[in-house]
């Protein structure tokens, strides 16, 4: 997406019109995906979506030049030309983004739905590859070991004695 951003600002730069038809759609795509990683995969990513956003307003400032900035009506005015959207979209997603993953977070990446027989409790990196995933079902626990040559059952944990 970075670099559509680029090229677009080039080309409205260069004197050029450009259709930004879609350009929502696939930012909206960007941060839903972004907001269903795990927290730990999501943080490293925070650098690269602060550079899109500074992309983005360097494409809004470059769409509306300072001299066809119309001058506001009493003081006021809702102007919703392209960088007043490419702004409002920016924040916007500036300020989900980190929301969401705070939330996440604080959620211990766990959605607890009534009537589900079937959750994962926790995951642990192993290394690159493999996870330790804790699966509850009915009440009862199992140990899996995915992401290496063939997923494997370590077994299913005594129940646990109410604190």
């Amino acid at each position: 997406m970075r670099g559509t951003l680029v090229l677009a600002r080039a080309l409205v730069e260069s004197g050029r019109q450009i259709d930004l038809t879609g350009l929502d759609a696939g930012a909206a795509a960007l941060c839903a995906a972004i907001t269903m990683l795990p927290i730990e995969a999501a943080r490293p990513m925070l650098p690269s979506l602060v550079a899109l956003l500074a992309e983005l307003d360097g494409l809004g400032a470059a769409l509306t030049p300072p001299d066809r900035i119309p001058e506001p009506a009493g003081g006021r005015s809702l102007i919703l030309d392209m960088d007043g959207l490419l702004r409002a979209f920016g924040t916007l997603a500036a300020l989900l983004i980190p929301l969401s993953l705070a939330a996440r977070a604080l959620r211990g990446g766990q959605r607890r739905r009534p009537g589900r027989r079937l959750g994962v409790t926790e995951v642990v990196a192993v290394d690159a590859r493999r996870r330790l995933v804790l699966v509850r079902c009915d009440g009862k626990e199992v140990l899996l070991l995915t992401g290496g040559g063939q997923d494997a059952v370590l077994g299913w944990l005594p129940e646990r004695s109410a604190p």
